[in-house]
């Protein structure tokens, strides 16, 4: 069996680092297996695909005039969509909805008609920002992988993918729990953390909004903000810019895309999952296995699938207040927070590659097979 992989970036973001941890898997469980990797875009973790594929190539969207691309296409010797069209797979496997065009594109190239499998990371606002025409392409996909049964749903209603197309196979990290020293932590501060690349998606305002509220209502507790992850300019200057504003510089602390961010993830005493629309993210998975519990929006992300039985709380939709009071409950109970860390941390325990990538597998195989 021979699979291409699509991926629209190689970013150490949630879905190329699913794709990472799967190849890496993939790679020593069914070593028969041949694939090649597509990336769309930069990341930095080119060298950790390159590694793991017998093939690597890249297909980067300019940003020359259309003059400038044409000139470039006649003097490369090469194009890479005409080198990965003489090659036979069986599978392409678009690794979000924002390399499915791309995908589509080789699966009418290539010889041999390979079937195409879209896992889908993103939820409905994204799919209609990003691939506008989704809901005529996506009678080309064969089987769809969907993050959470928040994705599987909005498949299916939003988009009129029949059910038997899809199945929901949950993220998973490749976190290794005794690979990690667990230091004591500070307890003069009591660590609110945030994660994920600064984006209106994730909710970063909607982070520094809480921590207004607290910091204004229950100044005398000493409770810090962290954020973890990159938020570029002018996201950066703008979210520096109400910090400032707001009073609360001495409150809130942007981190910054740390190669190892499990190890400020240690220093949180619970999580705010501030996304306004998150399938199942990379982080929350991180974060609860290390025994933190986390605060939600309802509605927003699949996450919530897994709270509903403990780990933390779920607070209205873009609710501010009731986020921040759910804050002051962890910081009075600590019972609780203790309580609520050990059922995420148990909860979250199957989200795993030994458990996760088998499933991925079984679906390649199964569309294969038909």
């Amino acid at each position: 069996m021979k699979v291409l992989f699509v991926s629209h970036d190689a970013s150490r973001t949630g879905a190329p680092l699913m794709l990472l941890y799967f190849l890496k898997w993939l790679k020593i469980s069914h070593p028969e297996v041949s694939f090649d990797l597509l990336v769309l875009g930069d990341g930095v973790l080119k060298s950790d695909f390159k590694k793991l594929t017998l093939n690597y190539f890249e297909k980067k969207e300019s940003r020359y005039s259309v003059f400038r691309r044409i000139i470039n296409k006649l003097v490369n010797k090469s194009n890479v969509m005409d080198v990965i069209s003489k090659f036979r797979y069986d599978i392409i496997y678009s690794n979000s909805v924002v390399s499915l065009n791309t995908s589509i594109h080789l699966k009418n190239r290539c010889i041999g008609n390979p079937r195409i499998i879209c896992h889908v990371h993103e939820l409905a606002l994204i799919v209609k920002l990003l691939v506008e025409n989704f809901k005529d392409i996506n009678i080309s996909v064969d089987y769809f992988i969907a993050a959470s049964d928040k994705v599987r749903k909005m498949l299916n209603h939003d988009f009129g993918v029949r059910s038997s197309k899809i199945s929901t196979i949950y993220e998973f990290s490749g976190l290794n729990l005794g690979s990690l020293n667990f230091n004591p932590r500070c307890c003069d501060e009591f660590i609110v953390g945030g994660s994920g690349t600064g984006h209106w998606r994730k909710g970063t305002d909607i982070f520094v909004l809480v921590a207004n509220w607290v910091s204004k209502n229950f100044p005398e507790k000493r409770i810090k903000f962290k954020w973890v992850g990159s938020i570029q300019y002018p996201d950066s200057l703008i979210l520096e810019n109400d910090v400032e504003k707001l009073g609360i510089s001495s409150k809130i602390e942007f981190v910054g895309e740390v190669e190892e961010p499990r190890k400020e993830y240690q220093s949180f005493d619970i999580f705010l999952l501030t996304s306004r629309e998150d399938p199942f993210p990379l982080a929350a998975i991180e974060i609860a296995q290390i025994g933190v519990p986390i605060i939600c929006f309802s509605g927003a992300t699949g996450t919530e699938e897994v709270l509903m039985h403990g780990g933390g709380k779920c607070v209205p939709y873009l609710d501010v207040e009731e986020m921040g009071k759910q804050i002051i409950y962890y910081y009075d109970d600590q019972d609780a927070k203790f309580q609520d860390g050990q059922s995420a941390k148990n909860l979250f325990s199957r989200f795993t590659p030994d458990l996760i990538c088998p499933e991925i597998y079984s679906v390649i195989r199964s569309v294969v097979s038909v």
